[in-house]
């Protein structure tokens, strides 16, 4: 039986964003879907009724799981081999997974590009999709570098990977034709058979951007985000001139949050982007191919989720499902255990819905294995993450709506502004890594911190504590904002503060604290009648005079003082909470930094022991993590409670976790 066609709503908007919800078609949804990347989800015989097959066994087993949304990407180049001659038929049908999709009542989002990275179509280093024949006969459209050298995405630099410039009219052009083409079809299942709830502009376009003078310089930072934006706000408009506009679908823009070694990428900017398209996030906590570490940094997710929910509704594009493959075989190993942690965190912290990337291994252009770890296998067969997947599949579907309505309690705040994104000698790293690292800190302590941007907020007020990375750093008019925060009394905490340029300098940007170990010195605190022992980071920076020591070294050198409402420390302590090594921080360490940050902003919003523990409530829900051996779990403060997934009753007192095992408690208030 064919699904109804809903009537529309009645302000002409299909889809539509309302209350932190999402409104498709006139009901409400909590969108959690996977990528099924039909271009590789094929048979390798090139046989289109077996490749049709197995979509419908995808589609099948995500529906029957509890998903409801679908996502794809669809390659410019995968349907326009030759100039004019487009190839929608067999095994290419993209139509057909359209229909399936609609006959199945699932939600479709689509991403055509024109660049739609994707490792595709031959893995790592490719970057897909814009037609060969478009770079053989368009020389001139190619990107270049300041000096006018041919750039290419490829890591090795080969030159098949060069790529046009956003800006130029030929691309433009050709870009156009290209909408046109699939333009009847989109409409025809936004309209007639609606399915298709999301349109994404382009995918990742802060990785690359005509001009890419970005590689070894840093000037006009903002100038370049303009750039993008004007080029993201162009793609719109070509979907306008094809029939497809804001009262048809839900646009979208995605950024990776993370710098990338060796380059200086341009970081989110979820002000100016947000006003063109909903601005999406994409999270990988294994992302490098580094010695097994449970995340690479495990609290960029929820930091992020924080940061973009300010906006009013936070949605993950790609939720990493599977390992990432690189050159020569290599791949970030990922524990199955590292999404029920990573999910938690995401929906926990405010997401209001995601897609797993990506939901069934497939094949690249050239047969070679894409996504391996997917939650199915590339002969459909369930794995370790798609138990995962379907536990929380159906938490989301008997508890979404009342997830998402319910409020945040946050008293203390991380504080960034994007000139940490920019800042030539920090190159990201502050942005990405360091202020995550904060947040951190602050969740392991018990508190649940907001996020703010400095150069949105104007209220503070809220706040009873606030805490930054390198305020000064910040434009005046945000320094004022915590100065008159700390007049009334705040406690602001600021680390790397001081004179002294950090120890080892400017390195690869991305790469420091990222991927290299740093060096640390002991240093002993003693603030508010609380002492312990931790670990300084990084650098020691010289502090202003004045104000009341509270951490020294063990050579008795200042490294923290506090004065009229700040803590101003000449290090960072945080730093660990966002890498790797986090999960070999002893107990006493990590209940020293914890005491620290009671010390300095009060009783904890929710209690837990042991202190590798993460505990946070949101509303009537309270999230559990353990990011280290199985233990007992107490949590404080948490009346009767039963498991949110499975319906059994739990005792809050006593929570048997697994090694890196969570929980989400239902509190029976």
């Amino acid at each position: 039986m064919m699904p109804p066609t809903n009537p529309q709503p009645s302000n002409g908007f299909r889809v539509a964003v309302h209350d932190g919800l999402l409104w498709f078609n006139g009901r409400a949804v909590v969108p959690f879907g996977g990528e099924l990347q039909y271009f590789r989800v094929r048979d390798p015989g090139g046989d289109a009724r077996r490749t049709h097959e197995m979509w419908a066994e995808t589609l099948d087993r995500m529906a029957e799981a509890g998903l409801n949304l679908v996502s794809t990407y669809v390659p410019w180049d995968y349907h326009e081999p030759a100039p004019g001659r487009f190839d929608f038929a067999g095994d290419r049908d993209f139509e057909r997974l359209l229909e399936m999709i609609w006959q199945r009542g699932l939600m479709a989002c689509v991403k055509p590009g024109p660049f739609i990275t994707a490792e595709w179509p031959r893995g790592f280093g490719t970057f897909g999709a814009v037609p060969d024949w478009f770079r053989a006969r368009h020389p001139d459209a190619m990107v270049r570098r300041p000096g006018g050298g041919p750039w290419s995405f490829h890591p090795l630099g080969d030159r098949d990977q060069a790529q046009p410039a956003y800006d130029h009219p030929r691309f433009r052009e050709a870009v156009k034709r290209w909408f046109a083409a699939l333009a009847p079809l989109l409409r025809r299942y936004i309209h007639d058979r609606p399915a298709i709830a999301m349109l994404q502009l382009d995918n990742e376009t802060n990785l690359f951007w005509s001009g890419l003078d970005h590689i070894e310089g840093h000037a006009d930072y903002a100038r370049r985000h303009d750039h993008c934006c004007d080029y993201l706000a162009d793609l719109k408009t070509l979907w306008g001139e094809a029939g497809i506009g804001d009262r048809d679908v839900l646009f979208s823009v995605n950024d990776s949050p993370f710098p990338i070694p060796g380059r200086h990428t341009l970081l989110p900017d979820t002000c100016r982007k947000s006003s063109i398209a909903l601005h999406t996030l994409d999270t990988y906590p294994r992302a490098l191919p580094l010695p097994a570490r449970f995340a690479d940094q495990p609290f960029q997710a929820p930091y992020f989720t924080k940061l973009f929910a300010r906006r009013g509704y936070a949605f993950a594009a790609e939720i990493q499902a599977m390992e990432l493959k690189f050159l020569l075989g290599v791949r970030s190993k990922c524990a199955p255990g590292v999404m029920g942690h990573h999910l938690a965190q995401l929906f926990g912290s405010g997401l209001r819905g995601g897609v797993m990337y990506v939901i069934r291994e497939g094949l690249n252009a050239d047969g070679t294995l894409y996504g391996p770890g997917a939650p199915l296998s590339l002969h459909g067969h369930g794995t370790a993450r798609w138990d995962v997947i379907r536990a929380f599949a159906g938490f989301l579907k008997a508890h979404g709506e009342a997830l998402a309505a319910a409020p945040g309690r946050a008293r203390v705040a991380v504080v960034t502004h994007p000139a940490h994104a920019s800042d030539p000698e920090e190159r990201g790293r502050l942005w990405a890594i360091e202020a995550p690292a904060i947040f951190g800190w602050l969740r392991m302590a018990g508190f649940d911190p907001a996020v703010v941007d400095l150069s949105e907020a104007a209220d503070l007020s809220p706040y009873t504590g606030l805490a930054c990375i390198r305020p000064d750093l910040f434009p005046e008019s945000a320094r004022a904002k915590l100065e008159a925060a700390a007049a009334r009394g705040v406690p602001v905490a600021a680390f790397s503060c001081g004179v002294e340029p950090h120890l080892l300098g400017p390195m690869l940007p991305g790469a420091e604290d990222g991927i290299t170990a740093m060096p640390s010195t002991e240093a002993r605190f003693s603030l508010r009648g609380v002492t312990g022992t931790v670990r300084a980071w990084r650098e020691r920076r010289r502090l202003d005079p004045g104000g009341e020591l509270f951490l020294t070294d063990t050579a008795g050198a200042p490294l923290a003082a506090a004065q009229g409402g700040w803590f101003r420390f000449a290090t960072r302590l945080a730093t660990p909470f966002n890498r790797g090594d986090f999960y070999d921080l002893p107990e006493s360490e990590l209940a020293a930094l914890r005491a620290l940050a009671r010390a300095i902003f009060g009783a904890p919003d929710l209690d837990a022991d042991p202190p590798r523990i993460e505990a946070w409530r949101r509303g009537p829900y309270v999230f559990v993590l353990n990011h280290g051996p199985a233990t007992i779990a107490r949590l404080r403060g948490v009346g009767p409670a039963a498991d949110a997934i499975t319906g059994a009753r739990v005792d809050p007192a006593a929570l048997a976790l697994d090694e890196y095992g969570w929980l989400i408690l239902f509190e029976r208030v």
